[in-house]
């Protein structure tokens, strides 16, 4: 018995890991590939960052195969034995000249298929291809884009804002390569800060989020950028008749793997509408640039990559005042696969800074807000083949300087420094089995997963600790699909404008005050808890969705209008929820690509005082966009693509609500108390 159970542990001491990585020609890593354990017949697939693992692996020699749609079969020889336990292997895949040219014009636009090995459920993937198909203003950008996805209401173009599933702007998340964008959108609302021939990735999370992203009640729109080109020089210049820009990328030839990647845009609005439209009584006043630079150094899944961006613009309202806007930042991420171990490490440092200033000649002092801060921290994740653990440590720390009168004279100043730390953990559990098929060949089939995940944010200001568990699963079968994810979400920040205002020019930032006036409340942080549903039918080339989602705000900080004294709040505080139905239809071939969508949302605010509904609160919106292609293909930098193409995008929405007017009358402004002048004052006119 005692000789039995030493066989036992030798033989589970007598096993290894085997785990690598795979990428393409452009350093971009293959998604899906089935990775094949020989002799074994064990079978993987590659994550989202194109790796993979096998656990729980016997010493020897073994030889793996590695296939994808548009690539050559890879194979690479491995062995594992007592002196090297763990064996990394870093794989480089070369395309497949035949089968790419369908590949890159059918696959890089949008997922049409089912995918049983994640969550998509409240997650929208947005390609640069997607976003070029668009029927432009001037140049296809991602803030259009934006506007034909399910759940995402728009109130304008002037200043106007994105709502997502009935959460405001301040309580979106938005992230540049990790780097914290204060505000993602131009004053003219057509256009992002974000070149599209930059973007290597947009994710969308309009609900139900993972722990993984923190400091946001309603949304995030994560944003990664493509490295430069790593083999040859190159450059791209374009000019529209609102809209110019320029990039140029190449190799660092002083460094190998290393590439560096600057681009500039400028807007000239109000030059070329007198032109375009000399009916017009005064031009359109919005002026904007964008700058932005990359240098990466490392290919595959090491790698450093540094960035920063500039945006400023400027509104020239005559005499009715100047605003500006100013926005930079800077930072590093990195990411490293080290070789016999089996964690995998990446990072990120940045800072970033925006600042907005409103100057009023009728006005004795302007109105000016900038906030400014760092965020960073450190991901280990560990893969178990299907299966992954990943935990990570982040810090945040950002300033505050606002000031604003409004039409009764009271200001609203606030200077602040806030520090915030926050811990998550996540575990992907993915129940898959493997199959020989009557070709003999191995098939992985994943039934479900599931995805739960803890964040833990200490808020050192108010010195409140926010325990916010998450939860994400899928079930998949023959045809369908069914999805769920659910979680709890705190937030510092606070907009300084009115959530009631159509068009907002100034936007300020300020931190939750300490102590709102119309409410005991626990903490002084906004909150709110999101629960989401939904499945997919896969038929044929075309995959049908459809969401119903629910927020529920248990606490949100205002600015209170109605403040006539000054020992009136600045504040208030009120509850809310939102709730709707999306639907969406995805048809794709070699020529044609279709996206339409359908979304009915509900949403009601409670301020203590009053039942309302917010301004964004549209109830129902339809969207299509559709595409054909033809003339052959065209071959890119990066992709082939047809050369030529049409697009078509259709957009149906009901109204907004509103206050209907009652009449006018004047409003006296005591601002000297009781001895102001009153019988000889004139009002202003008030509605």
């Amino acid at each position: 018995m005692r000789t039995l159970w030493l066989g036992l542990v030798s033989l589970i001491w007598a096993q290894g890991t085997i785990r690598g990585s795979v990428i393409d020609s452009d350093g971009e890593p293959v998604i899906g590939a089935q990775v094949l354990l020989l002799p074994l017949q064990k079978g993987t697939l590659t994550n989202p960052e194109g790796l993979f693992s096998f656990t729980g692996v016997p010493y020897g020699s073994y030889r793996l195969r590695i296939t994808a749609l548009g690539i050559d079969t890879i194979w690479a020889e491995v062995s594992i034995d007592k002196r090297r336990p763990v064996a990394t292997l870093k794989l480089q895949a070369t395309a497949r000249d035949i089968e790419m040219q369908a590949v890159e014009i059918t696959e890089s636009l949008a997922p049409t298929r089912i995918d049983p090995t994640r969550v998509t459920v409240a997650v929208t993937p947005i390609s640069p291809r997607q976003v070029l198909l668009l029927p432009s203003f001037g140049v296809p950008d991602v803030a259009q884009y934006l506007q034909v996805l399910p759940g995402v209401v728009f109130t304008g173009d002037q200043g106007g804002q994105l709502y997502i599933r009935g959460g405001t702007p301040i309580q979106n998340l938005t992230l540049l390569d990790g780097a914290i964008v204060y505000s993602p959108f131009h004053t003219l609302s057509l256009f992002s800060l974000f070149e599209t021939d930059l973007l290597r990735q947009v994710n969308v999370y309009s609900a139900g989020f993972g722990a993984e992203y923190g400091g946001r009640i309603s949304s995030v729109i994560d944003i990664r950028t493509r490295a430069g080109d790593f083999e040859r020089l190159g450059g791209r210049v374009y000019a529209t008749p609102f809209v110019a820009g320029a990039s140029l990328e190449g190799p660092t030839y002083l460094l190998r793997h290393s590439s560096w990647l600057v681009s500039a845009r400028q807007g000239y609005i109000q030059q070329a509408t007198p032109r375009l439209y000399p009916y017009l009584r005064d031009s359109l006043p919005f002026q904007f640039q964008d700058l932005y630079a990359k240098a990466t150094f490392g290919r595959g899944p090491d790698q450093i990559q540094l960035f920063g961006f500039r945006q400023t613009d400027r509104v020239d309202l005559g005499p009715n005042g100047l605003n500006t806007w100013t926005q930079w930042g800077t930072g590093l991420t990195f990411a490293n696969l080290p070789s016999g171990t089996r964690v995998r490490i990446t990072g990120n440092l940045a800072y970033s800074q925006f600042a907005n200033t409103f100057q009023d000649p009728r006005e004795l002092r302007p109105r000016y807000s900038t906030i400014g801060g760092f965020n960073g921290g450190f991901t280990f994740s560990y893969l178990f083949g299907a299966d992954e653990l990943a935990y990570a440590v982040e810090v945040r720390g950002f300033s505050t300087d606002f000031l604003f009168t409004n039409g009764l004279g009271f200001i609203t100043q606030q200077q602040q420094s806030n520090t915030e730390f926050a811990a998550y953990g996540r575990y992907l559990k993915a129940f898959r089995r493997q199959e020989i098929g009557p070709d003999g060949e191995v098939r992985l089939l994943t039934r479900a997963v599931v995805e739960p995940s803890l964040r833990l944010h200490f808020y050192n200001t108010y010195g409140y600790f926010s325990i916010e568990p998450r939860l994400r699963a899928k079930y998949t079968g023959s045809h369908w699909s069914l999805q769920a994810a659910a979680g709890r979400y705190t937030q510092n920040w606070v907009a300084a404008v009115s959530d009631r205002d159509v068009v907002i020019l100034f936007q300020g930032f300020l931190t939750a005050p300490e102590l709102p006036a119309n409410r005991q409340l626990a903490h002084p942080l906004q909150e709110a808890y999101h629960l989401t549903f939904g499945g997919e039918y896969q038929l044929g080339p075309t995959l049908l969705a459809l969401e119903g989602w629910y927020k529920r705000f248990t606490q949100l900080t205002i600015v209170n209008r109605e403040r006539l004294f000054p020992e009136d709040p600045a504040f208030l505080t009120e509850i809310g929820y939102a709730y709707g139905i999306d639907l969406s239809i995805r048809y794709q071939s070699s020529r044609w690509y279709t996206y339409g969508t359908y979304s009915y949302q509900y949403n009601r605010r409670h301020d203590f005082r009053q039942t309302y509904f917010p301004l964004w609160d549209r109830r129902h919106t339809a969207n299509l966009l559709m595409a054909y292609r033809w003339g052959g293909l065209l071959t890119t930098a990066r992709l082939r693509e047809s050369r030529w193409e049409c697009s078509l995008r259709w957009t149906l929405g009901s109204g907004l609500p509103f206050t209907q007017t009652l009449g006018f009358f004047e409003k006296l402004l005591f601002l000297q108390g009781s001895q102001s002048p009153y019988p000889s004052q004139q009002g202003q006119l008030a509605v």
